[in-house]
């Protein structure tokens, strides 16, 4: 349980400041190529995904919890709900880390950018 939560705690903060970033890149992205300014709208959408993620994922873990039997008031719980208990602490985050990973790697709009920059004077927003 402590190394998972380790491994959880290590990977998971350089990914959220990835994604946040990439939120900046994208609305550079469109300021560059549309000449539109997006940032409040990103930031907003990001900030409602992250919100109605919590809260859907605070649901589904209700779910799976019931789902694997577990019982708040037993004393000891059933192999079942500590087998739901281990999946859901451990498995379902790496599942989502690695994809969220691959997802943030096929990403290319810093490398848009920075393609836009050299043929646009250097770097200079136009």
């Amino acid at each position: 349980m402590l190394f998972a939560t380790f491994f959880r705690n290590m990977a998971g903060g350089p990914l959220t400041g990835t994604l946040n970033a990439l939120v900046a890149e994208t609305s550079d992205y469109t300021w560059r190529t549309q000449k539109v300014r997006i940032d409040g709208v990103m930031f907003s959408c990001s900030s409602i995904g992250v919100k109605l993620g919590g809260g859907i994922g605070s649901a589904v873990v209700g779910w799976l919890l019931a789902l694997g039997g577990f019982d708040g008031t037993a004393a000891v719980q059933t192999s079942g709900a500590v087998q739901m208990i281990f999946f859901m602490y451990a498995v379902i985050p790496l599942i989502f880390g690695v994809v969220m990973a691959i997802l943030v790697y096929l990403m290319k709009v810093e490398k848009a950018n920075k393609e836009w920059d050299e043929k646009h004077q250097k770097g200079e927003l136009v």
